[in-house]
């Protein structure tokens, strides 16, 4: 099973113990119900997202309809479309229907039930552990995504809307955002995946950025060394080490000694000892003197 299949398990076994969340959840899923029947121009048209495809929607289907309406439900689905066409109070609802309902939504224990429905029929997500983290859900209509993306904004929840292909997209592509929505989707468990991911993440990319550091320093000093050696032994050849004033001859002599330390370690090792500027200088000026 994927993660997104996971979750969107997880999702429907939600336990919804207010009546009002229930309500809304199946008030959706008739919307969608209907929308994926053709009936309408809907939200998600047959297919892999339709609800009726998948068998723990149907049994949240049936188990909503009857906490909602008291009664165990002959045809569950039509129960919840019947529902869903009386509360638009006209013929056959539309996509600006299921918009405006996600509008009027007041609570914020309803607007989490809406974005958990939309996701569970139409929604995809990463891996926590990808190196991308992503979540989107598809629609029919700019202005059911956009609904949706406001939804999430009022959770504080940053996302986008943008068209692919014939469908509208609302994403999130933030871990922390990915974290946070499925926390307000009743998934804390999920949540907590992507921010332990996140902070795995961080830590190896400061480590690597910290070895990288460090090797780059290690070749930068072993690069230098090499140039201060190769200036030395030129002087030799001429005939002029000996000619070095007395502070760069001692320098240059530790050089060639420890050819693997560095200019602190050089200056340590002089008698009186002298600081890392001060062997720098020295070398350059043992250099300028070689060209």
């Amino acid at each position: 099973m994927s993660y997104t299949e996971t979750v969107r398990h997880e999702l429907l076994h939600t336990d919804v113990r207010k009546k009002c969340c229930r309500e809304t959840e199946l008030l959706l899923f008739g919307w969608l119900a209907l929308a994926s029947g053709g009936e309408g121009a809907g939200t998600l048209k047959g297919g892999p997202r339709n609800p009726l495809n998948r068998p723990d929607a149907i049994s949240r289907i049936s188990y909503l309809a009857e906490k909602v309406t008291g009664a165990v439900a002959a045809d569950p689905v039509e129960t919840a479309k019947m529902l869903f066409s009386a509360s638009c109070k006209r013929g056959v609802p539309d996509a600006s229907d299921a918009e405006l309902f996600l509008r009027k939504i007041g609570s914020d224990c309803c607007r989490a039930a809406a974005l958990r429905v939309f996701f569970a029929v139409a929604g995809t997500v990463s891996d926590p552990d990808a190196a991308k983290c992503y979540a989107e859900i598809y629609f029919d209509t700019r202005e059911l995504a956009t609904a949706y993306a406001d939804l999430l904004d009022s959770f504080g929840i940053t996302s986008g809307v943008s068209q692919r292909r014939a469908k509208f997209v609302c994403y999130i592509k933030r871990s922390e955002s990915l974290s946070d929505f499925l926390t307000v989707a009743g998934l804390p468990g999920e949540s907590i995946k992507f921010q332990v991911a996140k902070t795995v993440r961080e830590v190896s990319n400061n480590a690597n950025r910290a070895t990288n550091c460090d090797i780059a320093n290690i070749e930068k000093a072993r690069a230098r060394a090499d140039a201060e050696t190769v200036a030395i032994k030129r002087l030799k050849s001429r005939g002029m080490f000996s000619t070095l004033p007395e502070p760069l001859r001692a320098v240059a002599e530790l050089r060639l000694e420890y050819p693997e330390a560095n200019h602190a370690e050089l200056g340590a090792m002089l008698i009186p000892a002298v600081s890392h500027s001060t062997v720098s200088l020295r070398m350059k000026k043992i250099i300028e003197l070689s060209k």
